[in-house]
């Protein structure tokens, strides 16, 4: 499914998925001058405030170093390419996990997604090509 996406729509996807388990993400956070991570998220109910790193290509995300943020952070690589031993305050988001969460919530993904979503469905091998 990612390799269908680009870079910001798989950014969205993750976006979408963080704010429907309770992170609010800050919408002027998302900006080119974050270099280390794409954006800032609030805790709804706890105010605990994450970064968040999104890599949508084959380029592996090295979970290690992260440790020096205060913020917890969340990391999600499109195919599941992590390196080393992630500290405590890290999350590894699973492409599995974004997959299911897109499969299961088409209806608030953007039009662009639902388009690749149903693309998918229709060509998944035992489909029958359909």
């Amino acid at each position: 499914m990612f390799s269908l996406l680009g870079s910001e729509e798989t950014e969205d996807v993750v976006f979408i998925f963080l704010q429907a388990t309770g992170w609010i993400v800050v919408p002027n956070s998302r900006k080119a001058d974050t270099m280390s991570y794409e954006f800032v998220a609030i805790n709804e109910r706890t105010k605990e405030r994450a970064i968040v790193q999104v890599k949508s290509g084959g380029t592996e995300l090295d979970s290690e170093g992260w440790d020096q943020f205060r913020e917890r952070v969340f990391l999600f690589q499109a195919h599941g390419n992590y390196l080393g031993a992630p500290p405590r305050n890290v999350t590894l988001i699973s492409p599995r996990t974004i997959e299911r969460f897109m499969n299961s919530h088409i209806e608030i993904m953007p039009r662009t997604v639902r388009r690749w979503i149903e693309f998918a469905a229709r060509v998944r091998p035992g489909n029958g090509g359909r």
